[in-house]
Formats: C-alpha cells, sequence, structure tokens
C-alpha cells in the first residue's frame, strides 16, 4: 500500500494580517476525506496545516517517521495526501494533482459550510477519493511523468520503426509493381507486333482470295463464251 489517505479541507482565517487563529488546527475543517488504512492521518495533516504560511500557494511536503504528508493550497482549501517514503516526488504530485482535478470542480461550486453539512456532497467526494487511491495504489506507474513520458518516447519509437517497416514494405511493393508494369509494357509491345503482323498476313491472304476468285470468274466467263461461239458457229 503506498497511498494512504487523502482530504479536502477548508482552513478558517483570523481578520488580522490574514493569520491563521491561535488554534490552528481546529480552524482546519475536514470537507471530505479517504483512507485506505486505519491511522491518525487527520492530525497529521492538521499539524502540517499548522506550518502553512496564510498566503502560500506551492504545495508543502512533510517527512514523518516513513511517510510523506503534503498539502496543496487554493485559496482556503486544503488538499492533502500521505503516502509513503517509497513513493517519487512525480507520482506524488501526479496523484496530487488528479485529487484537486477530481474535487476542485464541486468545492469551488458549493460554499464549504454546504459542504461540511451536506452528506451526498461528501458521499460522492469520497467516492472519487476512493477510486484515485485504489487506482494509484494499483497502477503507480501511470502517475509517474518520467516513466509516462519514456514510455511516450518508446511508443513514439515504435511508431516510427513500424512507419519505416512499412515503408520499406510499400517500396518493395512498388518496385514490384513498376518490375510487373514494364513487363506489361513489353508484352504489349510484342503482342502489337504480333497482331501487325497478323494484320497483314490476313490482309494479303484476302488479297489472295480475291485475286483468286477474280481469275475463276474470268476463266468461267471465257468458257462460256467459248461454249457459246461453238454452239452458234454448228447452228449456222
Amino acid at each position: 500500500m503506498l497511498f494512504l489517505y487523502c482530504c479536502a479541507a477548508c482552513t478558517e482565517w483570523t481578520p488580522e494580517a490574514g493569520e491563521l487563529s491561535q488554534h490552528r488546527s481546529k480552524t482546519l475543517k475536514i470537507l471530505a476525506e479517504y483512507s485506505s488504512l486505519k491511522g491518525n492521518f487527520q492530525d497529521v495533516i492538521e499539524k502540517c496545516s499548522f506550518h502553512m504560511e496564510p498566503n502560500q500557494a506551492n504545495p508543502s511536503t512533510y517527512s514523518i517517521d516513513q511517510y510523506y504528508a503534503t498539502l496543496q493550497p487554493r485559496g482556503n482549501l486544503r488538499y492533502g495526501l500521505i503516502c509513503t517514503n517509497e513513493v517519487k516526488l512525480s507520482v506524488r504530485r501526479a496523484v496530487l494533482e488528479q485529487l484537486i482535478s477530481h474535487c476542485d470542480d464541486i468545492l469551488c461550486r458549493v460554499d464549504s459550510d454546504i459542504v461540511a453539512k451536506d452528506e451526498k456532497v461528501q458521499q460522492k467526494l469520497r467516492l472519487k477519493m476512493k477510486q484515485l487511491l485504489d487506482h494509484a495504489n494499483l497502477h503507480p506507474a501511470e502517475y509517474d511523468k518520467v516513466q509516462k513520458t519514456q514510455q511516450d518516447m518508446e511508443d513514439v519509437k515504435a511508431v516510427v520503426l513500424k512507419n519505416g517497416e512499412f515503408k520499406k514494405s510499400a517500396q518493395r511493393n512498388i518496385d514490384n509493381l513498376k518490375g510487373k508494369t514494364d513487363a506489361l509494357e513489353v508484352q504489349a509491345g510484342e503482342f502489337k507486333k504480333s497482331a501487325l503482323g497478323l494484320k497483314q498476313q490476313l490482309w494479303m491472304q484476302h488479297k489472295k482470295a480475291i485475286a483468286i476468285a477474280a481469275a475463276v470468274g474470268l476463266l468461267l466467263v471465257l468458257l462460256v463464251a467459248l461454249t457459246v461461239a461453238g454452239v452458234l458457229g454448228k447452228l449456222a
């Protein structure tokens, strides 16, 4: 278990110079919280909040035994996260950003006093917190921006290599198609020559057939003429 506790709280400030009242721990109002283990995590968050400056904007991280407690201020709101010291800083910040993202829409639109009294809103916030911590405990690497960047680079590299292989394969296919096209052009040229030769051969055969038919016709006419002349001579 890496992530143990998260919460959303509200801090009330005293009018004097915007500082916290003397009982700082009592001014931290927990609006919603979720804990994956039993422990005095709320007390830890309150003690850490005691050390934060009134107008602080950056997150603060405190080391307590084998745990890290991180608080992120947003106006009068405080988002807290407690995890083991095995969790890297980039992962802690990523999970905290997700916590803020999940809860901000609700807390920025609803007054903190209403949230503190509305069990339905608290239940909704607790459910979001539970889902976040459960997912972070099961898949902490997904929140590591450095590792995610490296994974993205590996994914991009894989895509580039895949595209390179695809390009090579496409080039090979293009070369094959070009070779087949050249072969077809050669075959088409040979077919054209054969067709022209066959056409000329058929033309010559046609002319020969006409000449033979003309000769036969002329011979028949001559025979008929001779026959008629012989018959007429006998009659005379």
